[in-house]
């Protein structure tokens, strides 16, 4: 299962999304600048678990998995980034980093300032911490179980329905 929560993104290679996969960005310009994918269909059947620290290239690849068709998000809204970062540098050695493209997912929709709605909305408890990956390979399936992260747990359930 891809797990996007709290990943503030970063360099992340996108491949195989989706029918198409479709990267557009807005410039200051409103010049478009578009690259296509195909993908074949088959493949496992994912969920992708969002939650509101999921940002920048975790929401991209949310949305564009999304919009592809091939995956339920679950969680909570995401951040809200989706922009590309440049930085220039200044005459005292210092830099300013400013938005200079707007990435949008495949299907037009803007990820800035709005973030990534999931499929099936699931808020985790004040006071619960996300369970991780890494911890789930220790828990056994009664463990699984009775785990408190509610969003862990209903998207375990959406993927256990999978074909």
């Amino acid at each position: 299962m891809p797990y996007a929560r709290g990943s503030r993104g970063g360099r992340q290679r996108v491949t195989r999304l989706g029918n198409r996969v479709r990267r557009a960005q807005r410039r200051r310009r409103g010049e478009d600048e578009s690259d296509r994918a195909r993908r074949d269909r088959d493949g496992p059947a994912l969920v992708v678990l969002v939650d509101g620290a999921s940002a920048s290239a975790a929401e991209i690849v949310a949305g564009a998995i999304q919009d592809g068709g091939r995956a339920r998000v679950v969680g909570a809204q995401t951040f809200g980034t989706g922009t590309v970062l440049g930085e220039f540098g200044l005459s005292d050695g210092s830099a300013l980093r400013i938005g200079t493209v707007e990435w949008l997912t495949p299907k037009g929709r803007v990820i800035w300032h709005e973030g990534i709605a999931p499929d099936v909305e699931i808020q985790r408890p004040d006071g619960i911490l996300p369970v991780v990956p890494d911890d789930l390979r220790e828990l056994s399936p009664a463990d699984v179980a009775g785990l408190a992260d509610s969003q862990l747990v209903r998207a375990l359930e959406l993927a256990a329905e999978l074909p």
